[in-house]
C-alpha cells in the first residue's frame, strides 16, 4: 500500500476524541504558554527539578542520597530559589501571598525530595533514563512500528518521564514512571474495556523492544504512577507531626502494575513496607496478593492487547476517523477534563461516548 505511515502520539491514553491526533499530528496545534504559576505550571517546574535531582545524585550504576537531611533541605530550597529567580527575578517586592506560595514550594519539594531520596537508597532499580523519547526529534530511540492487516504502516511516538532498570541472571528488568500532578490509577478493567490508561503500558513495551537486541533479554517490570503535588495532611486539631508526617507519605505512595515475582518486588523496594510501592510483603516475608500484581504471562498478554488496540486506531484513522467525540465513564474519567485542545476542539457536550461506572 502507497498510504503515507500514520504517527500516534497518545491518544490510546486518556480515551480521547478521534478528533485529537488529527489536532495534534496532523496540525501540529500546541497547548498555548502561559506565565501563571498555576498547577499545572507547578506539576512541570517539581517534574524538572526531580530529574535535576536525580541526575545529580546517580552515578555508575548507583544512588548516592545527600549526605543529611540538612543539605536536602538546603538543596531543595536551592532549585526553588534558581527556579524564582529565572522566572520572575526573584522574590524581592514580592506579595505576602507570593512569598507564602514560595515557602509551601518549598516545603512540597524537600518532601517529594526525601520521599524519594529513601525509595532509591534501598532499592537495586536504578534510574536509567529522564524524558525518554521515541521517534521525537533528537530521540535515541526510534518510533515504534506496527503494521496493519493492510500492510500500512502505524508509528508510536512520546516520550517517558523515568525508566528504572535492574539486571538479574542475565535479564535487564524495566519499569517506566510517570509523574502526575494529580491522583492517578491504573484499572485493568478501563484497559481492556475502554482503551483507557495504554499510554504508559505501551511505552513499557515499546522500550522493552527497542532496546532487545543482539541478544539482550528486557522484561517488563512495571507501570508506575508517581505523585507530583502539593501535598496537604487533613488535619482535626489533635495530630502529632509524626501522624501529619505518616499522612503526607501515604499521598506519596506510587500506583500502578508490577511484576509478581517476589525478587524483583525486593529489588525494587527492600523495606517491603509498603510505603514507596502499592505492594508489600507480610510479617513472615512473602509477598502479599494484590490487584496492582500481575504474573508474567498476564503482561505478555497485555503487550498483544494494547498494540491490536493501537492498530485499530491507526485503522480508524487511517479511514479518516476524526469526530469530536470524546469518551466519559462515569465519575472514573472524563476525556475532556485535562484536555489541552479544549480551545480548538469546542467540544458542547453532544455527541461524547458515556457509560455509567
Amino acid at each position: 500500500d502507497d498510504a503515507p505511515p500514520m504517527f500516534i502520539w497518545n491518544t490510546a491514553e486518556d480515551g480521547a476524541a478521534p478528533v485529537q491526533n488529527a489536532l495534534i499530528m496532523g496540525m501540529k496545534l500546541k497547548e498555548k504558554k502561559t506565565n501563571r504559576f498555576a498547577g499545572r505550571e507547578s506539576g512541570s517546574f517539581l517534574h524538572a527539578v526531580l530529574e535535576r535531582f536525580l541526575r545529580a545524585h546517580t552515578a555508575e550504576g548507583k544512588f548516592i542520597p545527600p549526605e543529611s537531611e540538612e543539605a536536602l533541605r538546603k538543596e531543595a530550597d536551592g532549585y526553588v530559589e534558581d527556579y524564582l529567580t529565572k522566572v520572575t527575578g526573584g522574590t524581592d517586592d514580592k506579595s505576602k501571598r507570593f512569598l507564602h506560595t514560595c515557602e509551601n514550594l518549598k516545603k512540597t519539594l524537600y518532601l517529594l525530595l526525601s520521599n524519594l531520596s529513601g525509595e532509591l537508597s534501598q532499592s537495586d532499580f536504578i534510574p536509567a533514563g529522564f524524558e525518554v523519547s521515541m521517534g521525537m526529534q533528537d530521540s535515541k530511540l526510534p518510533a515504534v512500528e506496527y503494521l496493519t492487516p493492510e500492510g500500512k504502516r502505524v508509528y508510536l511516538i512520546g516520550s517517558i518521564d523515568r525508566v528504572d532498570t535492574y539486571e538479574k541472571d542475565g535479564v535487564t528488568y524495566v519499569r517506566v514512571v510517570d509523574y502526575k500532578s494529580y491522583a492517578k490509577e491504573l484499572h485493568m478493567e478501563s484497559v481492556e474495556d475502554y482503551g483507557l490508561d495504554q499510554q504508559m503500558l505501551l511505552y513499557l513495551f515499546a522500550y522493552c523492544r527497542l532496546n532487545a537486541k543482539d541478544g539482550e533479554i528486557f522484561m517488563p517490570a512495571g507501570v508506575l504512577y508517581n505523585p507530583v503535588r502539593l501535598t496537604f495532611a487533613q488535619e482535626t486539631g489533635g495530630e502529632t507531626e509524626e501522624e501529619l508526617q505518616s499522612d503526607r507519605e501515604k499521598k506519596l505512595c506510587r500506583t500502578g502494575i508490577l511484576l509478581d515475582d517476589p525478587e524483583i518486588i525486593h529489588a525494587m523496594d527492600r523495606s517491603g513496607s509498603g510505603k514507596y510501592l502499592p505492594v508489600k510483603f507480610d510479617k513472615e516475608g512473602a509477598l502479599k496478593k494484590s490487584k496492582n500484581l500481575l504474573p508474567a504471562e498476564e503482561f505478555e498478554r497485555l503487550n498483544r492487547l494494547v498494540e491490536t488496540q493501537l492498530i485499530r486506531l491507526g485503522e480508524d484513522i487511517f479511514a479518516g476517523e476524526m469526530d469530536i467525540r470524546p469518551l466519559k465513564l462515569g465519575n472514573y474519567h472524563d476525556a475532556c477534563q485535562y484536555c489541552k485542545l479544549q480551545s480548538a476542539c469546542r467540544y458542547n457536550g453532544e455527541g461524547g461516548t458515556e457509560y455509567e461506572s
